[in-house]
């Protein structure tokens, strides 16, 4: 991957912030609620997008930005909160992310000077 865009990426990605993740009565992490918060999310993010699509102007595209940026932080807060309970906080999710990773730039899918082309 290209180290400008890998700059910018790290400048851009390291905003995110887990939020308080959903819970039972009794206080716990609730996995299957997050998840569900996530769908949530997710739904009002195409939502967005498609009103983006009809609208075409700035207003619409911010809107469904911060509802993609929104989707993104729900899950960050279910990864950190899965992981939350790990002897070195966060590592866990290190060694995930760095695998898909490794992954995905296996399979090309970092080759941003081929986007939208078969890769």
């Amino acid at each position: 991957m290209n180290r400008n865009i890998e700059n910018a990426m790290e400048r851009a990605f390291k905003n995110i912030v887990a939020c308080i993740p959903e819970k039972t009565q009794d206080g716990y992490f609730d996995e299957a609620a997050q998840l569900t918060k996530v769908k949530r999310e997710y739904k009002e993010a195409v939502d967005a997008y498609e009103k983006w699509m009809v609208d075409g102007d700035k207003k619409s595209e911010t809107e469904y930005l911060e509802e993609v940026a929104d989707t993104v932080t729900a899950l960050a807060t279910l990864l950190w909160a899965h992981t939350s309970k790990d002897k070195v906080p966060g590592h866990r999710i290190e060694l995930v992310f760095a695998m898909v990773n490794l992954k995905n730039a296996l399979r090309g899918y970092h080759d941003f000077g081929k986007e939208g082309e078969e890769k």
